[in-house]
């Protein structure tokens, strides 16, 4: 993957980048700058934290709608899902 690529998914992801370091190959760390990252880059340190929310009034994740769902021994076992309402 490159870095611009990189870039563009979490650009498009509901997280963005707290810290970001494209960290140069060892040997040509002198001809490592902006025109030549994507080709002497070895790797990419970066710190993710989520977007702030559109609507502050509300939660910021969009968690409080989210219910997971559980693996019960009643589901497994066949029986009736407590989750699950038929």
């Amino acid at each position: 993957m490159t870095v611009r690529s990189f870039e563009k998914l979490i650009k498009a992801s509901p997280f963005q980048f707290e810290k970001f370091e494209a960290v140069p190959i060892r040997a040509v760390r002198r001809l490592h700058n902006r025109f030549t990252r994507e080709l002497f880059t070895s790797v990419v340190r970066s710190k993710l934290i989520r977007k702030p929310s559109r609507d502050q009034g509300s939660e910021s994740s969009g968690d409080a709608h989210f219910q997971p769902r559980l693996k019960t021994a009643a589901s497994q076992s066949g029986e009736s899902d407590p989750v699950r309402k038929p």
